[in-house]
């Protein structure tokens, strides 16, 4: 698979940036709809500029940034520790996690915790899985 091409932003010219708030107001279809806020917030998480704004940071930045990071892990019972399994950070980490846990469950592999950014959200019980 080929390495994806960094993405460059580039501030909007006053006509593009014209054409995109009148789509936006037209798509927005509420009274009271504000197509600057719209816009903004498209451009803004695209990582493009409009007319006059501050630079903005690059996408994979805000992307990286926003999104926590789920890590799946083992018991190993000679250890009496748990050993990390798997780790999902992406748009679709979330996903991707509980997917993991299903099949974990399903295969029953023995005890397993999922964190998310550290903190636990959900735990089996060592000593209850082995003693059951």
């Amino acid at each position: 698979m080929p390495e994806p091409t960094p993405l460059t932003t580039r501030p909007l010219t006053e006509g593009e940036y014209n054409a995109a708030w009148h789509a936006a107001e037209g798509a927005a279809g509420e009274e009271g709809a504000d197509p600057g806020t719209i816009l903004h917030a498209v451009l803004n998480r695209l990582g493009i500029a409009w007319p006059g704004a501050e630079a903005q940071p690059a996408v994979e930045e805000q992307c990286t940034a926003s999104w926590p990071t789920f890590t799946l892990q083992r018991w190993n019972w000679p250890t009496n520790a748990w050993k990390t399994h798997g780790t999902y950070g992406s748009e679709r980490g979330e996903g991707n996690a509980y997917f993991a846990v299903a099949s974990e469950r399903a295969s029953q592999t023995g005890p397993i915790r999922l964190l998310k950014d550290g903190v636990p959200v959900l735990a089996d019980d060592p000593a209850a899985y082995y003693d059951a």
